[in-house]
């Protein structure tokens, strides 16, 4: 394994010898060979503007900040690669368009939101045990719409007031709860009301999983997807037993958008909607594509036990939206024909929209 030490001295000679790079205009792609070890022996500063970077090996940030910025319109840059790619200090400064993953990625220190959004694109950001996210606001937000989530783990020994990593929930108690698992993610549950916001939260606790809290679920307004703010209610779910509540709200603040519940259990899943008649899970809700591997069209198949209006999303593997299908589906089972024919051979996804479904993969030959 070849193994190229970056000090502050030689970023220059560092990103000649390191990297391969592919310039298409403004679009550079800096691409991290397989069998190549990257190491960060200082805290250097790191900029990649208007480009993406590919980890096909070994990346050891140390104590670097690495910033993706960006002001060339119709370029999406990103992380991607086959391996994680882990930062001390992550920051996304896009000025046009935002910045995506293809990959899973690690935070060790901090996400600093400068300008731009960073979209999840069914990815997961790990924030570890201590990292924290900053300047997080409208037009600069960790987002999701598709999937992923953002995760930290932390002790929860009767916190009080404790927003772990600015993750978006600050949680009081007396209880001790150990080892606890916060994840944040942006896609719509089905289930509350009529749709929830883009916002939910689980959480995972050690010990005690059933000794109240008292948390505040802090939101942006960009991710109310129509909602009446006004008429927001708190939904939870225990993860076992997959039925949502409408658990209610003791204070909410419609200027810094945020809602407080007290005496909530700590163990579950948590989002926000406007109150109403709950929809129960649909036990009979699946999907499936063939044939696989196809060279010509494939059929989608949905068995419902109720009549749904939803959407489907044909996605590249790097998260790109191909194409966009509205589908009324009757109870039963209903099957959408899908041409291929067009796309080149390849990987791709089927998503769907208000549907809780798991991406469909599909080949095309």
């Amino acid at each position: 394994m070849k193994t190229i030490k970056i000090y502050s001295i030689c970023l220059l000679s560092f990103l000649l010898i390191s990297f391969i790079g592919e310039l298409r205009g403004q679009d550079l792609k800096v691409i991290a060979s397989p069998g190549t070890r990257i190491v960060v022996q200082d805290s250097l500063k790191l900029i990649f503007h208007n480009a993406s970077f590919i980890n096909n090996g070994d990346f050891y940030s140390g104590n670097s900040s690495v910033t993706f910025s960006g002001d060339a319109k119709g370029i999406y840059s990103y992380i991607g690669g086959s391996a994680v790619s882990s930062f001390y200090q992550l920051s996304i400064n896009k000025s046009e368009n935002s910045f995506q993953l293809r990959q899973d990625i690690r935070v060790a220190n901090s996400l600093n939101m400068l300008a731009g959004n960073l979209e999840l694109n069914g990815y997961t950001v790990d924030l570890g045990n201590s990292a924290k996210i900053y300047g997080e606001r409208s037009g600069s937000l960790i987002t999701g719409n598709l999937g992923g989530q953002v995760m930290i783990t932390v002790d929860l020994d009767a916190p009080k007031s404790v927003n772990p990593g600015n993750i978006g929930i600050e949680i009081s108690s007396m209880a001790k709860y150990g080892k606890t698992t916060i994840i944040r993610g942006h896609k719509q549950q089905v289930g509350p009301g009529s749709g929830s916001i883009y916002r939910y939260f689980e959480l995972r606790p050690e010990h005690n999983n059933k000794y109240p809290m008292q948390a505040r679920f802090i939101y942006d307004a960009s991710e109310l997807n129509g909602a009446n703010e006004n008429g927001l209610t708190l939904f939870y779910k225990n993860i076992d037993l997959n039925e949502w509540k409408d658990v209610g709200k003791d204070k909410t603040d419609l200027f810094s958008h945020w809602l407080t519940k007290y005496n909530v259990d700590p163990g579950g899943r948590f989002t926000l909607a406007v109150a109403g008649d709950i929809e129960q899970p649909d036990s009979k809700l699946s999907a499936k594509a063939y044939p696989i591997p196809t060279s010509h069209s494939v059929t989608i198949s949905i068995t419902s036990e109720r009549d749904r209006e939803f959407k489907i999303n044909l996605l590249d593997m790097q998260g790109n939206v191909l194409e966009v299908r509205s589908v009324n589906c009757h109870r039963g089972t209903t099957k959408i024909a899908w041409d291929m024919k067009r796309y080149p051979v390849g990987s791709y996804l089927f998503s769907f929209t208000n549907m809780d479904l798991k991406n469909l993969k599909v080949e095309k030959q």
